[in-house]
Order: C-alpha cells, then sequence, then structure tokens
C-alpha cells in the first residue's frame, strides 16, 4: 500500500455535474494551491497556470495528466472519489 505525504480533497468538486466546467476547474485549482503543495514545486505552479487556462476538457484532461503524474512521484494524494 503506498504511503501518502499529502492528501487533497477534490470529491466535492470533481465529479460534480451542478457546476459547469469553468466552475469545477476554478475550484480545483483553487484547492490544489489552497493545500501548499505547489508552493514548493514550480513544475506543479506552473501545471496548475496551464489548467487554470484550460477551456474544455479535453485540454484539462491533457494537463490533469501531467499534475496526477507530479502528485504521484512526490507521494501526493488527489482524492477525487
Amino acid at each position: 500500500m503506498p504511503k501518502w505525504s499529502k492528501t487533497i480533497d477534490l470529491k466535492q468538486v470533481f465529479h460534480n455535474d451542478e457546476m459547469t466546467f469553468v466552475e469545477r476547474r476554478d475550484a480545483i485549482v483553487r484547492i490544489i494551491r489552497a493545500s501548499g503543495w505547489p508552493d514548493a514545486n514550480f513544475d506543479v505552479a506552473d501545471l496548475l497556470f496551464a489548467l487554470a487556462r484550460t477551456e474544455n476538457v479535453k485540454a484539462f484532461d491533457e494537463v490533469w495528466q501531467w499534475i496526477y503524474d507530479e502528485a504521484d512521484t512526490e507521494r501526493v494524494w488527489l482524492a477525487t472519489f
């Protein structure tokens, strides 16, 4: 079982169909930034900047995969379910 150094809870927004894409995107970026995780990782900060500028789900998913990989490397659990 992996040992995670941090958990970022995105469950309330990640699959919330009552929110628009932009509302979900912005909430996800806001929660991750507020977690303090990107403060120590300039790559994540750059990726969050890119994520905040995505205009559709396809673009979001492309950037999200890079963020998810960084999180995995740093043992940060992005809880979406």
